[in-house]
Formats: structure tokens, sequence, C-alpha cells
């Protein structure tokens, strides 16, 4: 049986940097596997990658957990120490695409989104 701690500890909302931004868009830091695994049924609809795959805090496999759950799945590698006008028009194309729907957004500090 899990603790109340440790289903707090698997809510995408104890993920570092948690923030909600309104009733549809959330955004955070690198999300545990087991937390990508429950998003559907948490509500969310689209889920936006900003991390490198090669980032030292990238999911295995987050891409098709994701799409797996029936999810979108947008994936944009930001270079933190160089972000783009590419990145950013690729970021706002992504946004404008999902409007409507429950997305989040998040890199693996919540400091690129």
């Amino acid at each position: 049986m899990r603790t109340g701690a440790t289903l707090a500890a698997m809510s995408l909302e104890a993920t570092m940097n948690y923030r909600r931004i309104d009733d549809r868009v959330t955004t955070s830091g690198a999300v545990p596997r087991e937390v990508l695994d429950a998003l559907k049924a948490d509500g969310y609809e689209v889920v936006i990658n900003l991390m490198p795959d090669d980032s030292d805090w990238a999911v295995s496999g987050e891409a098709d957990s994701v799409t797996g759950q029936g999810l979108g799945y947008v994936y944009l590698p930001v270079d933190f120490t160089a972000p783009s006008t590419t990145d950013l028009d690729a970021f706002v194309a992504a946004m404008d695409a999902n409007e409507g729907k429950v997305v989040h957004v998040h890199c693996a500090a919540n400091y690129r989104v």
C-alpha cells in the first residue's frame, strides 16, 4: 500500500518547479516515468518536451509512454545554453496547434519553459 507521501511524490504537482499557468497549461522540470504514465488519467491531452534526449534527466521512452496513452507528443529539444528564435517559433507553433487542449510543457528544471 502506498503512503500519502509516496503518492504526493508521484504526482505532477510534486515535480521540480511545477507551475500551473491556467486551467489548460502546466509546466515543470523533468517528469518521472510513473507520472508520465498517468498523464491521461490526470486529464492531459498533449506533452511538449523541450529537454534534449541526451540530458541526464531525460526519461527513456518518454515519447512511447505519452503516445501510448493516446496523447499528443511534441519534442522540441532546446539547447539550454543557446536557445534560438527558431526554438521559440517552433514552441509558439506547437502551442497554437494545440490551442484549447490540456497541455503539459517540461524541460529538465523548468528554466527553458
